[in-house]
């Protein structure tokens, strides 16, 4: 299969999973509750909200809402914001950028940390530098990020005033959120690479390669690593949307101004269209990473082929 039909195959499953994903959040926002109870308050009348319900023109059958709502976003536009009265795009590409980078920070962290300790760990096998870095990764995928996030909180800013415990804005501030949000990765990472690596370093072109004097060095990191790291590469994928999912948490703690607050708030009050736009957001970047971690496939391993 050529490059040019890969890539219309994988447009096409990917406009079907984002429709289906867009059908599913229309429904799940719509099944939720009422949003009026927020915007008007306890006090409204029944005729005030059937009023509203009009105006926001959720009081058609939910076929005929996600009908209408579908030829809106033809027309590129995906609502209004209920409580912020803007478009929900301004919205969220306000929010957006401070997620992403920390979504950046938190890969790099894992993949750099998860990394280095997984090779350590595999050249060290069964020897006592190995025991205690899986008892380290195991106490890094156990905690929950939250957990790691207030402790942080409660160590270096409170006690020690070393770092700031919330806002953004400089390196300082991206300290704890990425760490607690990476921390878990990083040790899922390490061991994967642990377990890929030694499964290569037993393999009989790495023996040669010892056999003909190349140093150990050499050996594990341009012979071992870059044959263990395809296990490594497909994690990215698989973590990306539960890195998401992480940062609505993480920015919550540290009042990070991402769009997981945004969508937190979203969900408290009900507001239908971030709501939707932030699901096929999230899933959006899904699918981009997947794409971008299969295309890397083939610069890591050149035999490995494009696939139906």
């Amino acid at each position: 299969m050529n490059a040019g039909s890969y890539l219309w195959t994988r447009l096409f499953r990917s406009l079907l999973t984002l429709f289906a994903i867009l059908l599913v959040a229309f429904l799940a926002t719509r099944l939720s509750g009422d949003p009026t109870q927020w915007l008007l308050g306890d006090t409204a009348t029944p005729a005030q909200q059937d009023a509203m319900r009009s105006e926001l023109g959720i009081d058609k059958p939910i076929p005929e809402q996600f009908l209408r709502y579908l030829r809106q976003i033809v027309r590129g536009d995906f609502g209004t914001s209920y409580f912020e009265h803007r478009d929900v795009l301004v919205v969220l590409g306000e929010r957006l950028p401070p997620t992403l980078q920390l979504m950046a920070l938190a890969i790099a962290f894992g993949f750099a940390l998860g990394i280095t300790i997984g090779i350590v760990a595999a050249v060290n096998h069964d020897r006592w530098i190995d025991r205690a870095l899986m008892m380290i990764t195991f106490w890094m995928y156990a905690v929950p990020n939250f957990v790691l996030a207030i402790a942080m909180i409660l160590v270096f800013s409170l006690w020690l005033h070393w770092l700031p415990s919330s806002s953004y804005g400089t390196w300082a501030h991206a300290v704890m959120p990425t760490l607690a949000l990476g921390s878990s990765y990083a040790a899922l990472v390490a061991r994967i690479t642990r377990s890929s690596m030694l499964d290569t370093l037993g393999q009989d072109y790495v023996r040669t390669a010892t056999a003909k004097g190349l140093a150990r060095r050499v050996v594990i990191l341009k012979h071992c690593l870059r044959n263990a790291l395809l296990p490594v590469v497909t994690l990215v994928g698989l973590v990306a949307g539960s890195l998401v999912g992480g940062s609505v948490v993480i920015e919550t703690v540290f009042a990070w101004p991402g769009a997981g607050r945004l969508i937190v708030n979203a969900v408290l009050v009900q507001d239908y269209p971030v709501l939707q736009v932030a699901v096929l957001l999230v899933a959006t970047v899904v699918i981009i990473t997947n794409f971008l971690v299969d295309s890397a496939y083939a610069l890591i391993d050149p035999r490995v082929q494009y696939a139906r």
